[in-house]
């Protein structure tokens, strides 16, 4: 699998974000079938896949920062250059 897909000036696409999409975009669709099949509003599946998403990418990616703070890898200077780029 190519790590990058599509590099545009400051703009890089990767594999992984690609698939992380995908599978947000699928497990959406899944669940506003799953929904309508259970009688329920199925126009709730948008908000809750992108409610899950954010929490899911935002949680792991606070907890990698905690971890390599934790373990003496990267100091506070450090982390907060990582999270604002």
């Amino acid at each position: 699998m190519m790590p990058v897909l599509l590099h545009i000036g400051p703009f890089t696409l990767g594999s992984y974000a690609v698939a992380l999409g995908l599978a947000f975009l699928l497990g959406g669709w899944v669940l506003g079938r799953e929904l309508e099949r259970r009688g329920l509003e199925a126009e709730r599946a948008g908000p809750m896949t992108l409610l899950a998403a954010l929490a899911g990418v935002g949680g792991a990616t606070l907890l990698a920062l905690l971890e390599d703070w934790l373990a003496g890898r990267a100091d506070v200077t450090t982390l907060l250059r990582q999270v604002l780029g």
